[in-house]
């Protein structure tokens, strides 16, 4: 929205809502020293089938109570007809300071008028901002008499505080199923700070406030909003150990989100161009993705982590960076009830949703402002929507050493190749001809990928091969000076196991550069013979061409033949001095 025009709607607001005169606006309070530390603020629309269940949230902020450090103003919205109005909750009551006839908590105007009041006549260093009522995810929140507070609604009020104040909220949170989605954190990345919320129900009780209140007075706008999370955990663990509900919430910092939405843009074109050749791939691998009640909504990083299961690089790529980002942006804890009453699990819960539905893609999906900004619509239309014809191809790969070479015909447009695990990318080549690279070792797979006119792609190709060298483990155990024949020797590196007999003349093991040993490796030998069991540990410096790696082992835990018959003699030396000692003392 251009600037002048923000301005001139957010004006126009203003004088549209009788409870936001300049008579009840006490600006000079914005300016006063020694201000609260929060300002906690609920706009709580009770106007609906969760009227029953507002009263005993009041009662839970009324047990803490407004004080120096918290103020806590309420928009306060019930089934009664004219019972709007904004209360002060002190301690044991809620003190009424505007009545406001009755509101449509589904306005943007409302929700405004609510916090730019607030905002003047309650200023704090930090603002928290709770929409308390039903969610619907991208479609939005605070349902009033069929009228729902869009995302785009949200924006808007949000962004007029912005421009009126030059502040945003610190803190947007969400006491209403639903609403933990990427889509609605993107509405909201430019006007707050940190969004609280849950990507899956709510319990019709809430929040703990009392919990979350009684421990916010010296929280800084991030640790606020994390307290918000571990108390919801904390309840519902305490509440739902056997039965109830599955629960999650989470964090999502703002400020992070930027940086995330602009590489998760950036990723996705590379993934879009396989989407529709590996559709049915991707469908079937995600079929089992973790969702909740609202059955067009996954759980984001678990969807990655299905897409990376189909073993194509470009998605693999894609899933694994977003992945990486989700866990960046994120702080969630999430309570898997073992017998939730709703059937609902919350077993691969990361925090945030995203829409990706079973079938097709809905058409009002497209009027988010996520889907119009970043290429996920786009991505979506390809996996439910591919294009009607594959290309083919072939092609041939060798290798010798190091050197790989691959040749290929194709009836594409032009042809690109990868090879996993390592830096090496073609770039663009012609749609036939040859390609030929030096590797290191190690395990390798090589994609070639033919693409369309467009830039999608009509055939793949795919093949594995390893670079490897054998490394010779040649090793002798003595024990007291002989061979140990017949010795169980158990060789660990790292995760794997490799066990041998040793013989007369020793033993030997046949290893793999780099997939069983590699330079710096820690090798642990374990010997068992008879009674006799040790442990061994060896580090290697470097490896260089087929290798052997002499290793000579000499114990000496049970004592030799000769320091027998010597301790014996000592033994009966002893004996006899004793004897002597006792007849000359004792007597004859």
């Amino acid at each position: 929205m251009k600037f002048g025009a923000a301005l001139i709607i957010g004006l126009l607001i203003l004088s549209s809502v009788p409870f936001i005169s300049a008579a009840n606006i006490h600006s000079s309070n914005v300016h006063a020293s020694n201000l609260p530390h929060w300002t906690f603020m609920v706009y709580m629309d009770a106007d609906n089938s969760l009227a029953d269940y507002a009263p005993d949230d009041l009662a839970e902020m009324m047990t803490y109570g407004s004080n120096s450090n918290v103020s806590i103003v309420v928009l306060y919205d019930s089934t009664q007809s004219g019972d709007s109005g904004i209360y002060l909750i002190e301690k044991g009551k809620k003190k009424l300071l505007e009545s406001l006839g009755e509101v449509d908590m589904g306005s943007e105007a409302t929700l405004y008028n609510f916090i730019n009041w607030t905002y003047h006549n309650y200023p704090a260093e930090h603002y928290f901002l709770d929409l308390w009522d039903h969610g619907a995810n991208y479609e939005g929140v605070c349902l009033d008499h069929g009228d729902w507070l869009t995302l785009n609604e949200l924006d808007s009020a949000l962004s007029n505080f912005m421009l009126e104040t030059g502040k945003k909220i610190d803190v947007v949170g969400f006491d209403a199923c639903r609403m933990g989605s990427i889509e609605v954190y993107y509405a909201l990345k430019d006007y707050t700070n940190y969004v609280v919320a849950s990507e899956k129900d709510e319990p019709a009780d809430g929040w703990p406030y009392y919990d979350v209140l009684s421990k916010l007075s010296n929280k800084n706008p991030e640790e606020a909003s994390e307290l918000v999370v571990d108390a919801m955990y904390n309840w519902a663990k305490r509440f739902y150990k056997d039965d109830g509900l599955s629960v999650i919430l989470a964090s999502v910092n703002m400020s992070r989100l930027q940086g995330f939405i602009g590489e998760f843009n950036a990723n996705i074109q590379s993934a879009m161009s396989i989407a529709s050749y590996l559709n049915e791939e991707i469908i079937n691998s995600t079929r089992d993705v973790e969702r909740y009640e609202l059955t067009t909504v996954a759980d984001f990083y678990d969807l990655m982590e299905k897409m990376d299961e189909v073993g194509d690089y470009k998605l693999s790529k894609f899933a694994k960076a977003t992945m990486e980002g989700i866990e960046n942006i994120t702080y969630f804890k999430a309570w898997d009830c073992p017998n939730p009453a709703n059937g609902v699990h919350a077993k691969n819960a990361h925090g945030i949703g995203i829409y990706y539905p079973q079938f097709a893609v809905s058409g009002d999906y497209y009027s988010t402002q996520f889907a119009k900004d970043t290429y996920w619509d786009n991505f979506l239309k390809l996996v439910f929507n591919p294009p009607g014809w594959k290309g083919h191809g072939e092609a041939e790969l060798t290798v010798n050493g190091g050197n790989v070479s691959v040749v290929y015909s194709t009836n594409g447009s032009y042809v690109d190749i990868y090879i996993s695990n390592s830096s090496i990318y073609s770039g663009i080549l012609p749609s036939s001809g040859n390609f030929t690279a030096r590797v290191g070792y190690g395990t390798y797979t090589i994609y070639l990928y033919s693409y369309d006119s467009h830039g999608n792609v009509r055939w793949l190709w795919k093949e594995s091969i390893e670079h490897t060298r054998k490394v010779k483990i040649i090793g002798k155990f003595y024990l007291n000076g002989n061979i140990a024949k017949g010795a169980k020797i158990t060789v660990e590196i790292g995760n794997k196991s490799f066990t041998t007999t040793q013989n007369e003349s020793g033993f030997s093991l046949s290893l793999y550069y780099p997939q069983d040993i590699r330079d710096n490796s820690t090798i642990i030998i374990k010997v068992q013979y008879g009674l006799f069991e040790k442990e061994y540990t060896y580090k290697i410096s470097s490896l260089k061409g087929d290798d052997v790696l002499p290793l000579v082992i000499k114990d000496s835990t049970f004592p030799s033949v000769f320091s027998l018959l010597i301790s014996s003699v000592l033994l009966t030396i002893f004996a006899v001095l004793l004897v002597l000692l006792l007849r000359r003392f004792g007597g004859e």
